[in-house]
């Protein structure tokens, strides 16, 4: 999703928040678990259910809470689940340990908001496997990490058009997501819409899967793929995700056959394009084999320019392209020489075909 269209939800979302704080429906929960008063505070604290594995609850900590790390992690020593929501905004923590025993996060709208706070610089909630509801972790300045490393589902869905379910955004610049939060955080077809200002971390230990340049065998490529005239096409046979920008120039192919398990292009850096490809004489065709989808914060995410003249009419790799790319905006992300696809479509060939 492309974030310029959604910096406005920073000012919606508190609203909603607002408006869904009243009494809470947890009546499928044991009645002793429940915590109606939602906001922790040194007061409110005693109240919280103990002895509770699953606790139903709309959980808000601020600055005015008045909690140290220790009362909340005895606090929240048997809880597993949470069903409800957790907001923790503009607090002085340096990290969530004292949430480390949390699993699962139940949540039909809201889930977890975690923002605002200046000090934060991890989540460390390292037993989470499950979140559901929207996810936000945004303007905590000092966030390089999220340190999730059980994280295994996430059902995320925001419920309102002007609202994403994802937010990783306004953190440190030196703010990563791993491999494996990338893939789970970004996944289509469970998580409807997403902001990120991130990037991938690089593998601080490449292996044969997980590679920061092509190499024989790599399935995960943390870094821009640049494809040239000498390129050795053996090094990406087995390619299936790209966290970077796929640049060919000035090669002899002629097709897109040679990226036959490439499933998805990943680039966060609004200021690169997703696919750059240009001065490829021969290419004829950019229908690529199993590409389903393009992540990309560019306006123009994906652009074919000076290949052979017959490109120009290859509509349906045109097409193919632009379905994947995300978001409803992106009718203007895929050019082929400054063509749209309908452009290319209405075109005819020299000799009258189509």
């Amino acid at each position: 999703m492309k974030n310029s269209i959604f910096l406005p939800f920073f000012c919606i979302l508190p609203c909603f928040l607002k408006l869904a704080s009243g009494q809470n429906d947890f009546s499928d929960c044991d009645p002793k678990c429940v915590f109606q008063i939602g906001n922790l505070t040194s007061k409110s604290i005693g109240s919280f259910p103990k002895k509770c594995s699953k606790v139903c609850s709309k959980i808000y900590i601020d600055e005015t809470s008045q909690l140290s790390a220790a009362q909340l992690k005895s606090a929240f020593k048997d809880m597993k689940i949470l069903s409800g929501r957790l907001e923790i905004v503009h607090t002085t923590f340096k990290n969530l340990s004292f949430l480390a025993g949390l699993q699962t996060v139940e949540a039909n709208a809201f889930g977890v908001d975690i923002s605002g706070n200046p000090g934060l610089e991890e989540l460390g909630l390292t037993n989470l496997t499950s979140i559901s509801g929207i996810f936000f972790v945004t303007m905590n300045p000092k966030l390089k990490r999220l340190k999730l490393p059980s994280l295994k589902n996430a059902q995320l869905h925001s419920p309102y058009t002007m609202t994403p379910a994802v937010s990783v955004s306004f953190n440190s610049p030196q703010f990563c997501l791993t491999l494996q939060e990338a893939k789970i955080l970004l996944n289509h077809r469970k998580i409807n819409s997403f902001v990120f200002f991130s990037k991938v971390c690089k593998p601080g230990n490449p292996t044969k899967k997980n590679c920061v340049v092509p190499k024989i065998g790599c399935e995960n490529l943390v870094g821009d793929l640049k494809i040239g005239p000498k390129f050795d096409f053996k090094k990406v046979k087995t390619l299936k995700f790209l966290y970077g920008s796929l640049i060919v120039k000035n090669s002899s192919l002629t097709d897109f056959k040679v990226f036959e398990n490439l499933m998805e292009i990943v680039q966060m850096n609004s200021t690169k394009l997703a696919i750059d490809v240009q001065d490829n004489k021969n290419l004829q065709s950019a229908m690529f084999p199993k590409l389903r989808r393009i992540y990309t914060d560019h306006m123009i995410g994906v652009l074919f320019k000076s290949n052979h003249n017959s490109l120009k009419f290859d509509f349906k790799s045109c097409f193919s392209i632009r379905n994947a790319v995300n978001g409803p905006d992106n009718h203007f992300s895929t050019l082929f020489d400054d063509l749209s696809c309908e452009d290319m479509e209405k075109l005819k060939k020299p000799n009258g075909g189509r």
